[in-house]
């Protein structure tokens, strides 16, 4: 496999895309994919939504998909958007094991809510010295609890690498179609244990994206905005949702609700600066992922990505994974950050206990990750070397 990668690298070092320096260009034309034919046949996705079929669609053709669910799936597909229009095919996986066995990178693109029955399907088939994950994107230190559990019941290391965000915005149009909204142009990331290195994958599967390298777990967990900002454009739109309307999202990121977003960045970014890592801003953001010039004001950007015609529809539904499964999963452990190093995150538990409330559910509880790394017997000091080892001191997490 290493050889594998060394070859596929020196292929495709003349057709390398590098970020400009200074701000991001923006994409002027439609992104042409990268043809990867002689490594796309060993990917296997895990997920079959908007985002892993965007992702798949990257990767051109032949990339493996798995849906959980059981969800009966076709091997062709087509893409709109930001991807040249066009079909692309994909290899199909009927179980865990298939789509283990069958393929050496192993992606992460569903909801954060099936991760932890995921990670438990897939460790038993995973192989040292061949298998790398790649989870997209990372919630509540799910690599740190695949990690844990490949060691402490399978007695095995598998370098696993987190991405803060999603490579693609994608909606799902029709049930083979796929409209990619945005192709980010840059994606934090770190691999544990840290002694690996995801960049030749980067290079060889996403050679015009740039992935900024975090200093562990804990630097990519800060580096996740999705979650406070779907916390705030989802109770200033509840109504909306409520009533199922269709609603453009960035048109309606008004200026109450640009100061929410704001301020819940402020409290992530003390907590990030109290840990002494450094995370980029919510302007960056919004800059970096959709392509417009950076101001003072978050709601004045999402006016102008409206204005360019790149925006998006919000929810219509109150059932939205903005809710859903970034509540649960994207702000408990910011929250839990903030007691440690006293930097209370008190708009994220606000929020968390609003929509807790107004969905009538205990968000909280519903992390099945958090509850299972039990984070409460660990020092801030120990899940910052596990956050780059990988490795929880001696107490095994719970699997079950």
């Amino acid at each position: 496999m290493i050889a594998r990668f060394r070859h596929l690298i020196i292929s495709f070092s003349v057709v390398l895309i590098f970020r400009p320096t200074g701000a991001f260009a923006p994409y002027s034309v439609k992104t042409r994919r990268v043809t990867t034919d002689l490594y796309n046949d060993r990917v296997g996705i895990i997920g079959t939504g908007a985002v892993a079929l965007g992702t798949a669609a990257f990767l051109n053709n032949n990339a493996m998909l798995w849906s959980p669910s059981g969800r009966p799936l076709s091997t062709e597909f087509f893409v709109t958007g930001a991807l040249e229009d066009s079909s692309f095919t994909c290899r199909i996986a009927t179980s865990a094991r298939e789509l283990v066995e069958e393929n050496d990178i192993i992606l992460l693109a569903l909801p954060a809510n099936g991760h932890k029955r995921v990670f438990d399907s897939i460790a038993p088939y995973l192989q040292e010295n061949r298998h790398h994950v790649i989870i997209s994107s990372h919630s509540s230190l799910g690599a740190l609890y695949l990690s844990s559990l490949c060691q402490d019941e399978y007695n095995k290391r598998i370098p696993i690498t987190a991405w803060g965000t999603t490579l693609v915005t994608a909606r799902r149009t029709e049930t083979q179609t796929v409209r990619v909204n945005t192709i980010r142009q840059a994606v934090d990331c770190c691999t544990i244990p840290v002694s690996y290195d995801a960049t030749g994958i980067h290079r060889t599967l996403f050679p015009n994206i740039h992935f900024e390298r975090r200093p562990g777990l804990l630097a990519i967990s800060l580096s996740n905005l999705n979650p406070q900002n779907h916390l705030g454009i989802a109770l200033g739109n509840m109504s909306r949702m409520d009533k199922n309307e269709v609603w453009y999202q960035s048109q309606n990121i008004t200026p109450r609700i640009g100061k929410l977003l704001e301020d819940l960045d402020q409290e992530r970014l003390a907590i990030a600066d109290a840990l002494g890592v450094n995370v980029k801003t919510i302007f960056e953001h919004f800059s970096w992922s959709f392509h417009v010039p950076m101001t003072s004001s978050i709601a004045d950007m999402n006016q102008a990505i409206h204005e360019a015609g790149n925006d998006v529809y919000g929810p219509n539904t109150a059932d939205t994974r903005y809710v859903t499964e970034d509540v649960p999963f994207g702000l408990p452990l910011i929250i839990l950050l903030g007691e440690m190093v006293n930097r209370p995150a008190v708009l994220h538990r606000a929020g968390l206990e609003i929509m807790s409330s107004m969905y009538g559910r205990n968000f909280w509880a519903e992390n099945d990750l958090l509850a299972a790394l039990k984070l409460e017997q660990y020092t801030l000091d120990e899940l910052q070397v596990a956050g780059r080892s990988g490795v929880l001191p001696s107490v095994k997490v719970a699997s079950v």
